[in-house]
């Protein structure tokens, strides 16, 4: 039983491994994607600078791992749901993972969406809410 379970965790940590590393890889900092400034003294960093630099880990971590993971379980659950669809234990497992997974990606895009619009409509014309509004009105 303790054998059993071991292999399923470390079956599930190289499996997780395997389609985590390349998206890392797609996180590298190419042209001053991930990080804006301070690659040469004539642009030193600002403020603006950290806001933007958030705003890339966040655009990270919502594209390119979240919606291909969300994605990958939704197929997940499908195929439980089809191959061991006859097991009512199984198919509930598949119908929990189902939901618990439509149900964290709508939370993660409309928490993004509730922030963008809290902040874009409570600052002012100054430096932080200049770089806040180019900040989200950017299409990346």
């Amino acid at each position: 039983m303790i054998r059993n379970r071991f292999l399923s965790i470390i079956s599930h940590l190289l499996v997780f491994t395997v389609l985590v590393l390349p998206l890392a890889a797609l996180g590298a900092d190419e042209e001053g994607k991930l990080i804006p400034c301070g690659k040469d003294a004539l642009k030193p960093c600002t403020f603006g600078d950290l806001i933007t630099l958030g705003n890339n880990i966040i655009d990270f971590l919502l594209k390119v791992l979240a919606l291909p993971l969300a994605i990958i379980t939704i197929a997940w659950a499908g195929l439980k749901y089809t191959f061991r669809g006859s097991n009512p234990g199984e198919r509930g497992k598949a119908n929990m993972m189902l939901k618990n997974t439509i149900i964290g990606l709508v939370l993660a895009l409309s928490s993004f969406l509730i922030v963008k619009f809290v902040i874009v409509s409570l600052t002012n014309d100054s430096e932080i809410g200049t770089a806040l509004k180019n900040l989200f009105n950017s299409t990346n």
